[in-house]
């Protein structure tokens, strides 16, 4: 991992605030805000080695033991929204 930087190892994703992912106020759910977080980790995680699907067909499961988020602003109902993800080493982000 010598000489590489966060930045080689970030994924990034530009969706949306859809129906499904807003309260009746149409501000982002908690739920709605994790289930896109879900959907960009599930991305690119089928670009890295191994997938979701290789890890499965192995027995294998990957569980998330940990999340820190900080919401500033909900996201409202058809707001667009970037999510980036980036890929942790020994227990510590690469920087």
């Amino acid at each position: 991992m010598q000489g590489k930087k966060m930045e080689d190892y970030r994924f990034k994703r530009s969706t949306y605030m859809n129906t499904y992912n807003v309260d009746i106020a149409r501000r982002g759910s908690i739920g709605g805000i994790l289930r896109t977080f879900q959907e960009a980790g599930s991305l690119n995680m089928n670009l890295c080695k191994p997938s979701y699907a290789e890890l499965l067909d192995e027995g294998i499961v990957l569980m998330l033991s940990r999340m820190d988020i900080v919401v500033c602003e909900s996201p409202m109902l058809e707001e667009d929204v970037e999510i980036q993800t980036w890929a942790c080493f020994n227990d510590s982000p690469v920087v």
